[in-house]
């Protein structure tokens, strides 16, 4: 004689796993893109070209889910993406990348919760 129920708990628990990396991309996804917005947002602005390459960028590997948001906005060899977001000798830093990311982490860690919780 069986668990009562033991059946319909293993079947809820592997529905819950067979969705599972499809929410966690789509969360990483939209997390990804609205920290990106609010950094464009936020980014200092002379040209725009600064804003116009602030990026997110998704890598899938195996079962790694990775998303990153930066600004890399090169002239020759310099980045001055990187010089505005941590300041240089001669210019103080303005953390539009750190500032998006801190603004979106825990609503981020919240969301993980919910589809590990389910």
């Amino acid at each position: 004689m069986g668990v009562v129920g033991a059946d319909n708990f293993i079947n809820v628990q592997s529905e819950k796993l067979r969705k599972a990396p499809g929410k966690v991309f789509s969360i990483l996804q939209d997390t990804a893109n609205s920290t990106r917005s609010q950094a464009v947002r936020i980014a200092p602005v002379r040209t725009g070209f600064l804003r116009n390459n602030i990026k997110p960028e998704m890598v899938i590997n195996g079962t790694k889910m990775t998303a990153t948001v930066y600004g890399n906005a090169f002239n020759g060899s310099f980045n001055y993406g990187y010089a505005q977001e941590y300041g240089t000798k001669y210019v103080r830093p303005k953390y539009f990348i750190t500032t998006a990311f801190e603004a979106h982490k825990e609503l981020f860690r919240s969301r993980l919760k919910e589809v590990i919780n389910g």
